[in-house]
């Protein structure tokens, strides 16, 4: 039988409205209002007395500040709000002691969009001062802020108060002085938290995409859901944390689960880098990390007992900075621990000689480089082998003899055990993406050393997944379809796919190999791999015929995004643990929405789609009870 695994399911309850009434405004419950155009929405949200306003139909050219006084749900109800602002205004300010809750009972369609038209040199699009809160749970917010203002959170020289965004999709921009989420000019962030949602946050050109402003600290920062995206521009250059020039403490910043997580720059401006406290299971390690900059290792060796020789690539010139400790001791913080080499890193090949190592055991080595312009690289772990065997013992030599007193034992030899080496990866995913190459079920092409396995995976890249893990469990070798039927591509991993009916075209003639691979594609092609491999008879054109017997999950909201042909693969997938949700009880299996899309959401990057694939081979036993039609 299939193990049954079971996991918490954190819900969120929405506001629901009821139907709404086709009049200029009306009253549809005690405490709601539906309003139809921009005179009564304004009217609405003043009166202290309604607490959730919903919107009955679009509302376009709203050209004053909504101000929140009080606590208020604003329902955007399958509706497009636009408020544009042509005066030093906010386009939402948030109150102290007020909060502001942003809604959409038909999930996800409503739309809330707050650009500034002209020289506006002070409004955020939607402010939140000190002691205010906002809370996104549903819905698209975009949020451009003025010139000296973040997209969402703080004005010029405002305090920023509570920003809480558990679901919905959220796209903030800063003005040039401003982050995207936190502070405006000269402010700090305040408490910013994500649980949930897809998040797009991009800074001007002097703030930092989730933190400070100009001359601001990072504030309190914890994300523990979602999808985030922090796009750091230049002069601060910070995907998340301080803005530009800011010298205090950078604040609290805490990130859990990475692989949910995208830090990068503008692609406008050079690459931006973040820290963040690193929370994940069972680890509890300092990571710093900067898109496209990186280290890569290139040879080791330990020349002496205490002694060592390491060689490294780095993309870019600088500064590099180590630490030594024991073999899976406790990583360390750069910030406290690491030592400067005493040579200069340069683009291209380094070398470094006589690392100083602590005993003779193994030992690990920890290398972060340091750009001329300050950008600090993902560190580099270098494993170096214990000292081996050796007939010199210390005072064992005489008169420079560099023979040994005693002829010592021969002692049977034992093999080594291999040194696995993996392109750049994250360091949460390097536990199992190594357990992966031992079993086998990594292609050679996801192994180059240039290949980063953070970014997204195409099909045929997946195809040559799924053909190693189908190997692996039926115990046998594919061969590639005699006859290609596919235009765009002769891969032999794609061509093998499709012959044992795991992967198929996108059309009778079309492959798509290059094309990103979607999470409830992943979740058919490794379902198609079990059954393959574990039910005679199984073929693609019979696939309908055969039943996975197991405990149906609980349905994901995003149930009705499931393509049909999907559907059973992905609880499958989810009842044992091997595909999960992404929290808020969402499963994201394909893009739906043009802003999804514009996210990459439900894209599946190369470590995930590997980390599938061995869940795949660990958590399904072979024996199943398998119903036919």
């Amino acid at each position: 039988m299939i193990r049954k695994l079971t996991r918490s399911v954190i819900t969120l309850t929405l506001v629901m409205t009821m139907m709404v009434m086709w009049l200029p405004m009306a009253t549809n419950a005690a405490g709601e209002e539906i309003v139809n155009n921009k005179e009564d929405l304004q009217t609405a949200v003043a009166n202290p007395d309604i607490d959730l306003v919903t919107l009955g139909t679009d509302i376009d050219n709203l050209t004053g500040e909504l101000e929140i006084d009080h606590d208020l749900t604003l329902n955007l109800n399958g509706c497009n709000l636009k408020i544009e602002i042509k005066s030093s205004q906010n386009g939402i300010k948030i109150d102290d002691n007020a909060e502001l809750i942003i809604d959409d009972s038909s999930k996800g369609n409503g739309i809330l969009t707050i650009s500034f038209d002209g020289d506006n040199t002070f409004g955020a699009a939607i402010n939140v001062i000190e002691g205010g809160t906002l809370t996104i749970i549903d819905g698209q917010v975009f949020a451009y802020g003025g010139p000296n203002s973040a997209g969402i959170g703080g004005g010029n020289n405002g305090s920023v108060g509570n920003i809480s965004i558990t679901g919905g999709f959220v796209t903030a921009k800063g003005g040039q002085f401003g982050a995207g989420i936190g502070g405006g000019n000269n402010g700090s962030a305040g408490t910013i938290s994500i649980t949930g949602g897809f998040v797009t946050a991009t800074s001007g050109q002097y703030g930092a995409g989730i933190g400070g402003g100009n001359n601001g600290s990072a504030g309190t920062i914890s994300i523990s859901g979602g999808t985030v995206t922090a796009n750091g521009k230049t002069y601060a250059e910070v995907g998340i944390g301080s803005g530009n020039s800011y010298n205090g403490p950078s604040g609290t910043i805490v990130v859990s689960d990475y692989y949910n997580y995208r830090f990068v720059p503008d692609s406008d401006f050079e690459y931006g880098d973040f820290d963040y406290a690193f929370e994940n299971n069972k680890t509890s390690d300092y990571v710093q990390l900067i898109s496209g900059k990186y280290l890569s290792e290139i040879t080791k060796e330990r020349i002496e007992p205490l002694k060592a020789k390491v060689s490294f690539n780095s993309s870019y010139g600088g500064d590099y900075y180590y630490k030594v400790i024991e073999k899976s001791g406790n990583a360390p913080s750069f910030k406290d621990d690491f030592t400067k080499a005493d040579a200069k890193m340069q683009e291209g090949e380094n070398t470094f000689n006589n690392v100083d190592l602590l005993n003779e055991n193994a030992q690990s080595i920890y290398i972060v480089g340091v750009s001329n312009d300050g950008l600090r690289s993902e560190c580099l772990i270098i494993e170096i082998d214990p000292t081996p065997d050796t007939n010199v013992k210390p005072g064992g030599n005489t008169g420079g003899s560099t023979q040994p007193l005693v002829e010592p034992e021969e002692e049977p030899e034992v093999e080594a055990e291999e040194e696995i080496e993996l392109p750049l990866h994250s360091v949460w995913a390097e536990p199992e993406l190594k357990k992966a190459v031992k079993l086998g079920i990594i292609p050679p092409p996801l192994l180059k050393p240039e290949i980063d396995l953070r970014r997204q995976i195409s099909r045929t890249e997946f195809a040559g997944v799924v053909v190693k893990v189908y190997e692996n469990l039926a115990e046998t070798t594919v061969e590639p379809i005699a006859e290609n039927p596919f235009v765009d591509t002769q891969d032999e991993d794609a061509l093998k796919a499709y012959n044992a009916g795991i992967m198929v075209g996108v059309s009778a003639t079309e492959f798509s190999p290059d094309t990103e691979l979607t999470r409830e594609q992943a979740a058919t092609a490794l379902t198609r791999v079990f059954k393959g491999a574990t039910i005679p008879g199984w073929t693609y054109e019979t696939d309908s015929e055969f039943k996975l017997d197991f405990e149906q999950p609980e349905l994901f909201d995003d149930d009705a995004d499931i393509s049909p042909w999907a559907r059973e693969s992905v609880y499958f997938m989810s009842a044992n643990e091997i595909i999960r949700g992404i929290g808020n009880n969402l499963f994201a299996p394909r893009a739906v929405t043009s802003v999804q899309r514009a996210t990459g959401y439900a894209i599946a990057t190369r470590e995930q789609a590997i980390l599938m694939a061995l869940r795949m081979v660990e958590n399904l036993e072979i024996e199943q009870e398998i119903e036919q039609e």
